[in-house]
C-alpha cells in the first residue's frame, strides 16, 4: 500500500499538486492522502473492492467536510474523494453507482486499476491537468483553435483555459463576453 501511495504522491506532484498532513479523523476514516493544488483537494483510498468503499466513503467524506469547514483556504476549493479499486465487476458497478452520483460535501469517483496503471488514471481525471509540470501545455489560442468557430469569444476561451470560475463567472456577469465573429475567408469567391 506505502508503495501505491508513493506512486500517487509522485504521479500528482507532476501535476503541481501537494500532499498535507492528514488529520486524524482523516486516518481513522481510511484515508491513505490528502492532496491539494490551487482550485482543488482530493483525499484518496486505496482499496481492493466495493464492499470497503460502501464502508469507508461516509465517514471518509465526513473528514473531507471538517477540513473544508476547519481551513478557510479550502472552503473555496474543489473537493473530491478518489477510490483507486484493484478491480470494478458489473455488479460493484451498480453498487458505487448511488455512491458517486452523491456529489453531497464532495465528488466521489472511483476508478479501477485493473487495466490502466496509476499514472493513467491519475492523467484520465477530471481535476488533474492533461500534462505534467515542465511539459509544454497548450496556450488559450491553441485551445480556442481546437474549438473551430464555435461561436465562443476568445476572452471566455483564455478565461477557460486558466481554469478560473471566479473570473469566469465575474466576466459572465459583467458582460465581458462578447459573441465571437467568425473571420471571412479573403479568399473565397
Amino acid at each position: 500500500m506505502e508503495n501505491s501511495v508513493d506512486n500517487l504522491r509522485t504521479a500528482l506532484a507532476t501535476c503541481g499538486w501537494q500532499e498535507v498532513e492528514m488529520t486524524e479523523a482523516e486516518r481513522k476514516a481510511g484515508l491513505n492522502g490528502v492532496f491539494y493544488c490551487e482550485y482543488a483537494f482530493v483525499g484518496v483510498i486505496f482499496t481492493e473492492d466495493a464492499r470497503a468503499v460502501l464502508s469507508s466513503w461516509a465517514p471518509s467524506q465526513a473528514a473531507l467536510a471538517d477540513r473544508r469547514k476547519e481551513n478557510a483556504s479550502d472552503r473555496l476549493k474543489d473537493a473530491y474523494m478518489l477510490f483507486l479499486l484493484d478491480r470494478i465487476d458489473d455488479e460493484q458497478a451498480a453498487q458505487l453507482a448511488d455512491i458517486m452520483s452523491d456529489t453531497h460535501e464532495c465528488r466521489k469517483i472511483c476508478i479501477s486499476l485493473e487495466k490502466k496503471t496509476l499514472e493513467e488514471a491519475i492523467r484520465d481525471l477530471p481535476f488533474v491537468c492533461g500534462k505534467p509540470q515542465g511539459e509544454e501545455m497548450e496556450s488559450p489560442a491553441d485551445s480556442a483553435a481546437e474549438f473551430g468557430d464555435a461561436g465562443l469569444p476568445t476572452k471566455l476561451l483564455n478565461d477557460l483555459a486558466g481554469r478560473s470560475a471566479d473570473t469566469i463567472l465575474e466576466n459572465l456577469m459583467a458582460g465581458q463576453y462578447q459573441p465571437h465573429q467568425p473571420r471571412k475567408d479573403r479568399h473565397a469567391d
